[in-house]
């Protein structure tokens, strides 16, 4: 493996979560012109660069499966809480969602993979109800769902246009806004 490739690799974050002189690496990684191995480059505590970052990978892996494993618990149970009490389930599941998140108790923190993982179940979710769509309905209730959409997409369109000219904005900045 090549110098660059291990710069690539190496993350300086998880370097400096576990104690290492970065800036000293970094040097050493310049410095040294013929392949790496395992024990070529070590840091302070004489541990192999590859072994820190497969820590750091194994920890995140672990957090991400400890934050679904609250979310799934926490929805479950607010869910069936809210459904025992005649409302849907869905919105005891958003209401979950908002107590374990930062907003309140903070239990699961936002990452990448989280984020990722929650955009395909929103995915998931709205190609499910999709397919629980009955065309049929569709065209029974067409006409008044296309007059309903117009309305709803216009009078708040309008009245926050109304607004910001009224705030001394232009017509093309109150359009935007």
């Amino acid at each position: 493996m090549s110098s660059q490739e291990w710069r690539r690799i190496i993350s300086t974050k998880v370097l400096a979560e576990k104690g290492y002189e970065t800036a000293n690496l970094h040097n050493r990684l310049s410095q040294h012109s013929g392949p790496i191995n395992n024990t070529a480059v070590e840091c302070k505590s004489l541990e192999p660069i590859y072994k820190a970052s497969f820590y750091y990978i194994e920890a995140a892996t672990e957090q991400l499966f400890v934050n679904i494993i609250i979310i799934l618990v926490a929805a479950r149970i607010v869910g069936e809480v809210f459904q025992r009490f005649g409302q849907p389930p869905l919105v005891g599941d958003l209401l979950a969602g908002l107590i374990i998140g930062p907003s309140i108790f903070g239990l699961v923190l936002s990452s990448t993979d989280l984020h990722m993982l929650s955009n395909l179940a929103v995915f998931f979710l709205m190609f499910l109800a999709g397919l629980e769509m009955d065309p049929r309905e569709i065209r029974r209730s067409g006409r008044s769902a296309i007059v309903i959409s117009i309305i709803a997409f216009f009078i708040p369109l309008l009245s926050g246009t109304f607004a910001s000219l009224l705030f001394g904005l232009t017509i093309v900045q109150s359009l935007f806004i």
